[in-house]
């Protein structure tokens, strides 16, 4: 199989009518490569990504390069849908662009539990309850 080797991923852009994210990839031979993917894709992407990042951390040793890679959250709001209990967590990140994740009210419960394991339960501000 033939593949292109890509070497960064320079920016977006979205197509006029809204349907396709246009991502402009430089190639490891210095050529810019612009592929649009339709924006009902862009979650499935995502998750391969996610996939193949978790699969070359098992592969990769633990003093490569890959070391620190981590998205930084710049910003986040939540909902919960009062009849679900489904909690929506919706991360930005530092260009702007935002994620949403659903939550179970199972998930949402054991998370809120988890961060009570690591911060205790003081509240937003910071001041012991």
């Amino acid at each position: 199989m033939r593949v292109t080797m890509i070497e960064d991923v320079l920016r977006s852009v979205v197509t006029l009518d809204g349907y396709h994210a246009v991502l402009w990839l430089r190639t490891v031979d210095d050529g810019a490569m612009p592929v649009a993917v339709p924006c009902a894709q862009i979650p499935p992407l995502i998750d391969c990504c996610a996939l193949a990042l978790s699969q070359s951390e098992r592969i990769l040793p633990a003093d490569s390069l890959r070391e620190g890679i981590k998205t930084a959250v710049t910003w986040w709001n939540s909902s919960v849908e009062p009849q679900s209990g489904e909690l929506t967590l919706d991360l930005t990140f530092g260009s702007g662009g935002t994620l949403s994740f659903a939550f179970s009210e199972r998930m949402a419960n054991a998370l809120l539990a988890t961060l009570q394991l690591h911060y205790g339960s003081k509240p937003a501000n910071g001041r012991a309850a």
